[in-house]
């Protein structure tokens, strides 16, 4: 009873807030996330935002958190796909791994036009948030350190001198102090429906501690697209698809990678015959995915609350 009455107590307050000067959703689905050269991984993640106008009618500002579970691979087929299964699986320690905020300003001088099925506007954005990193633990990668007679043998041993005496060689981000910090200044086509939230397509150009080795160096663009499908239930819309890419702006660097075998599976890092290695990421990141209406789910499992 009390849990709902505090659910129930977060729908009105986005529903009321809701109208021509202020924008909000609540997202809960499921997300691929990547870098440049690097496996994939999925997570679930739940997305707040909101977006508010001021008196002054050409401005507005808005704020954005995300809370994403521990990552995976997710191998079930798109057909069985099951999100409220996946959900409900999940353990409740992995439920919150890492979190992500951001805001920032919309400056929108120029008059609105209809177009898309709905009345757009082109905004000029500045924007600054940071990225809470996964714990290292959970990005620990085992390897064999190649054999002595091998020929990658010496250029291992030059790029990561720590595995001289070592039998195996784990991999994993550093233990930051700090969030991942990032800013932005660009521009933002919105397009309002009216009956379901705002399709948004921006891009900025700035910096991202995630992409440049964690510190706030060189420049990278970052392009943002959040789109909802015109599919409705009981009233409420629920499909939602977004997709960010942030690249740095710099000459690319090619690599000769190391082909490294496995550890053992009882290997676990903690071993003194693991090496520990830490890289901070200087790539190229990606996140697609697909998300449903959180207050729309609540309010149809209630039936007419929200009314």
């Amino acid at each position: 009873m009390i849990l709902r009455t505090i659910l129930l107590g977060l729908i009105c307050l986005l529903l009321r807030g809701q109208g021509s000067d202020t924008e909000a959703r609540a997202v809960l689905g499921m997300e691929q996330t990547g870098a440049s050269a690097a496996d994939p991984s999925q997570k679930l993640f739940f997305d707040f935002l909101i977006d508010r106008q001021m008196s002054a009618k050409w401005i507005s500002v808005w704020g954005e958190v995300e809370v994403a579970s521990f990552p995976g691979q997710i191998s079930t087929p798109v057909a069985q796909l099951n999100l409220a299964g996946t959900i409900a699986n999940l353990q409740v320690n992995r439920l919150a791994e890492s979190g992500a905020f951001s805001t920032g300003v919309d400056v929108h001088p120029f008059r609105s036009w209809t177009a898309g099925g709905g009345t757009r506007r082109l905004g000029f954005v500045l924007d600054a948030g940071a990225t809470g990193p996964f714990p290292p633990r959970s990005r620990l990668s085992l390897f064999t350190v190649p054999a002595p007679g091998s020929p990658q043998y010496a250029s291992f041993l030059a790029a990561f001198p720590q595995a001289a005496n070592a039998s195996y060689i784990g991999f994993l981000p550093p233990d930051r102090s700090l969030f991942y910090r990032s800013w932005g200044a660009g521009i933002r086509i919105t397009t309002s429906y009216g009956d379901r939230a705002s399709s948004t397509y921006t891009f900025t150009i700035g910096q991202d501690e995630q992409v440049s080795g964690g510190a706030l160096r060189g420049a990278a663009a970052k392009f943002d697209v959040f789109y909802p499908l015109p599919v409705r239930m009981r009233g409420y819309n629920y499909l939602y698809l977004f997709g960010t890419g942030e690249v740095r702006l710099a000459r690319a660097t090619n690599i000769v990678p190391f082909v490294l075998a496995p550890a053992p599976a009882g290997i676990t890092g903690s071993e003194a015959s693991v090496a520990i290695a830490t890289m901070a990421s200087d790539r190229d990141i990606y996140r697609i995915g697909v998300g449903l209406d959180a207050v729309g789910i609540i309010c149809a499992i209630f039936q007419g609350t929200c009314n």
